[in-house]
């Protein structure tokens, strides 16, 4: 049951980061582009999904350049973060599980400082960017709940 919704929320993340790429794209190409989670000036994801901050998560482009291959949309980085827990999510290796909570913790730190962006810097409210960041949550608390389960049945995996 914990691996289907651990899925299903990696397929929400594909999904929601497909749409934010989607967003920046159309929203490059037409200025006037008004995307369906775009409320208003303060309440607008096409402002924060086409910020210096939505490539390479506004650390990249400064540091190696902002033509540099690794400094490509966080959508992007997102839908493969997501496919890549998609397929290590169901694994029953403690050494998977450790690094699914790992990856989780990660990506929550990455979602405070961007939420830090968005709200300090932008000040904004990305509905795409919060839906992900409440995707990251709850993944890394079923990777810890995943882990905890493991280690119960197999008292071998407490190392």
């Amino acid at each position: 049951m914990i691996v289907t919704v651990y899925r299903l929320l990696c397929l929400a993340g594909i999904v929601v980061s497909v749409y934010g790429k989607l967003v920046a794209l159309y929203k490059k190409q037409d200025s006037s582009y008004r995307a369906a989670c775009d409320f208003g000036s303060a309440f607008s994801c096409s402002t924060a999904l086409t910020s210096e901050y939505a490539n390479g998560f506004g650390i990249i482009g400064p540091l190696l350049g902002h033509d540099h291959f690794l400094n490509i949309s966080n959508s992007v980085y997102g839908i493969f973060f997501y496919a890549a827990l998609f397929v290590i999510g169901g694994a029953r290796s403690q050494l998977m599980r450790k690094l699914n909570v790992l990856l989780g913790a990660v990506s929550c730190a990455m979602s405070v400082y961007l939420a830090y962006i968005l709200y300090a810097i932008l000040h904004d409210f990305c509905l795409v960017c919060v839906t992900i960041y409440v995707v990251n949550i709850l993944l890394f608390i079923l990777a810890i709940v995943q882990l905890r389960r493991l280690t119960a049945k197999d008292p071998r995996h407490t190392r």
